[in-house]
């Protein structure tokens, strides 16, 4: 991805750069109240340019902003969540399963049968 990235950015540059010399005659600009000045095309399409880029990117700024908060506060209320979790697993050890080992099953005791017990039940069958 890098590479095709720095490749496009290449052909632009060079597109660019060759836009600009080109468009390289003075062109009458008129600045209210400081009078008109002769500046190169390239020069004022550049400025342009270089303000659209600063004021999107200055909006997508701002929704990383706003992204980067929710995302504290699902994390804060995450944590919270598992505190609560905790809380409650500490209470009443038999309703809820224990935590997944490291195998991603749930560790449980194995009794004489060799069935794995279940919380609320007492391994009998009737």
């Amino acid at each position: 991805m890098g590479a095709l990235r720095l490749l496009l950015g290449l052909i632009v540059a060079m597109a660019v750069v060759s836009f600009g010399v080109v468009n390289m005659e003075p062109v009458p600009v008129t600045i209210h109240r400081l009078g008109t000045h002769r500046i190169p095309l390239f020069y004022v399409l550049l400025v342009f340019f270089g303000g659209g880029f600063l004021f999107a990117w200055m909006g997508g700024l701002f929704d990383r902003i706003r992204f980067y908060s929710r995302l504290r506060g699902f994390r804060k209320d995450n944590r919270a969540l598992k505190r609560k979790l905790d809380e409650a697993r500490e209470e009443s050890g038999r309703l809820l399963p224990p935590a997944p080992d490291s195998n991603g099953e749930a560790a449980g005791q194995l009794q004489a049968s060799g069935q794995e017990s279940r919380p609320g039940t007492s391994g009998e069958r009737s």
